[in-house]
């Protein structure tokens, strides 16, 4: 096992001080590596201008062109390159430095976050893994596992880690389970319509929902976004809404124990993808919410119900009345629709920071 990793990407693709699914898996798989004992690097290129600093014990290092970028990576050697998000055109620039990176012992990987759902994509994906040859592709989800390994037999996947904060939080409301509790569902995000923002506003609007649940909205509101503005106006003149606004660029150790209380104080939570184009393909949230002891509504249920357990659910065709109805029935009957012991266990099994270690150290060594 080489002693660095070093992941490459188009800069402000991830970040540090960034609030998103990309941002958490990137965070905590540094923080596992360091823990091996590997140093971390995360390269950048496209930034305005060169910067160097170190973030919880990973050095950050910004490049304005690729090809610096690149030469960086290289200098030093004995270490995994990881490409992570570079410009399709820069994918394929990748082909003629094999050489190069044999020859000052780098090993290099692809870090796969979102799936190619057009055949375009799809394509050039196939063209690429066959033409770079990468030493080994690591896949977040299960279906880009799949696809990948089609193409390219030495493919993993290597899931979201899902700390043990949020998996306390959900055996401490295992264990204090109210019978005569009021229903109090929860929907955390960006505000933006392609992961369900509208859906969720109307099923709150509706006049056939009952009164007895109680709502929190904690939205990261980006206003360049398309149709985040209107989602906001929305949610401010919904009465029976507690609303929390996060700021993307403002993450800190505050806003994860922002979200452990949301979901601690909260019995369902609410996630209507329209479409996974715009998150990690194995969306974070879903497997937080459910860590943290929250029964989970969602869509999109040829994908995502392969990470959904217990009494979570991915519904299919019209959401917004469907939704209606399980929040319906979950308050004339708090109890059966609470989140058990057996699907805590099997999330643990699955995301626990103990099982993709384990997972890494198979990859690593292999």
């Amino acid at each position: 096992m080489f002693k660095k990793v070093i992941f490459f990407a188009l800069n402000d693709t991830f970040d540090f001080d960034q609030i998103g699914g990309t941002d958490s898996y990137m965070r905590r798989l540094s923080r596992l590596l360091i823990g091996l004992g590997l140093e971390v690097v995360w390269v950048f290129y496209g930034s305005e201008k060169y910067s160097k600093v170190s973030c919880e014990g990973v050095s950050v290092v910004k490049f304005e062109s690729f090809q610096d970028a690149l030469k960086y990576t290289i200098s030093g050697g004995d270490s995994y390159l990881v490409a992570c998000f570079l410009k399709p055109l820069d994918r394929f620039r990748m082909i003629k430095y094999r050489t190069v990176f044999r020859k000052h012992r780098i090993k290099l990987l692809s870090l796969s976050f979102f799936f190619p759902d057009t055949f375009v994509k799809k394509l050039l994906r196939m063209l690429e893994l066959k033409l770079v040859k990468y030493d080994d592709v690591l896949c977040v989800s299960k279906r880009l596992y799949r696809f990948n390994k089609g193409i390219i037999d030495n493919s993993h996947y290597l899931p979201p880690i899902i700390p043990d904060s949020y998996f306390n939080v959900g055996f401490l409301k295992l264990s204090n389970k109210d019978k005569e509790k009021v229903v109090k569902a929860l929907f955390l995000g960006r505000l933006d319509p392609r992961k369900g923002i509208n859906e969720v506003i109307s099923v709150i609007e509706s006049d056939t929902l009952t009164k007895q649940i109680r709502w929190t909205v904690s939205g990261i509101y980006i206003p360049e976004d398309p149709g985040n503005i209107a989602a906001l106006n929305r949610l401010k003149a919904c009465d029976n809404v507690t609303f929390n606004q996060e700021n993307r660029g403002a993450f800190s150790e505050n806003v994860e124990n922002r979200v452990l209380n949301f979901f601690l104080n909260n019995d369902i939570f609410i996630q209507p993808y329209r479409t996974l184009a715009s998150t990690v393909d194995l969306p974070l949230l879903l497997l937080e919410a459910q860590a943290a002891g929250c029964t989970t509504l969602t869509t999109l249920p040829e994908v995502l119900n392969n990470y959904l357990y217990d009494k979570s659910e991915a519904i299919g065709g019209d959401f917004v009345t469907q939704c209606i109805n399980r929040l319906n029935g979950m308050t004339a009957n708090p109890m059966a629709f609470c989140l058990d012991e057996d699907g805590l266990v099997s999330l643990q099994l699955e995301y626990s920071e103990k099982s993709i270690e384990k997972r890494l150290r198979e990859i690593l060594n292999g």
